[in-house]
């Protein structure tokens, strides 16, 4: 799972810089920063939950996450949070959208965010065993971009702009 990840991820700056201009060079820049941290923090979270759970079972290691696993669940959440573009994690998205080629900008899409989403949903047991709160926060998140990629959309002219803003909602 994780060599995949980390494959799509960097083959996503590739998109994001084709075109070579100052504009992609930013998006590039911050989009490799952040899939960067976002894996340096994926990384020990899922050692520390495969650890815990004794076992490479995505299924166990779920489990185990949902009784208690404090910093795995945590470096997990902000490390999917970055691909999924949670708030205030979501910085990457306006800057690469206007700049990844027009016929990969839904792609782009549905591949990136969407395997933190899965990613989110596989490893974070939300609302079960010891982290009852957490289901809280990801709703407060949840609603927090959705009203925030509604307002920025509406806003927008661009409508690649106005796409990731409805990728964020």
């Amino acid at each position: 799972f994780y060599l995949f990840f980390i494959v799509m991820s960097f083959a996503g700056f590739g998109l994001i810089i084709h075109t070579g201009g100052p504009e992609a060079r930013r998006a590039g820049l911050v989009y490799l920063v952040l899939v960067i941290v976002s894996e340096a923090l994926l990384l020990p979270g899922l050692w520390l939950a495969v650890a815990e759970a004794d076992s490479l079972s995505l299924a166990d290691v779920a489990a185990n996450l949902a009784d208690g696993g404090g910093a795995a669940m945590l470096l997990l959440a902000a490390g999917f949070g970055v691909k999924a573009a949670v708030l205030p994690l979501h910085v990457w998205l306006p800057l690469a959208y206007p700049v990844v080629p027009a016929p990969m900008s839904a792609p782009f899409s549905g591949a990136m965010i969407k395997a933190g989403v899965l990613g989110l949903i596989s490893f974070l047991p939300v609302g079960l065993g010891s982290y009852p709160g957490f289901a809280t926060l990801f709703i407060v998140g949840g609603f927090a971009a959705v009203l925030h990629g509604a307002a920025g959309g509406m806003l927008r002219r661009n409508a690649r702009w106005a796409l990731a803003d409805s990728c964020i909602s």
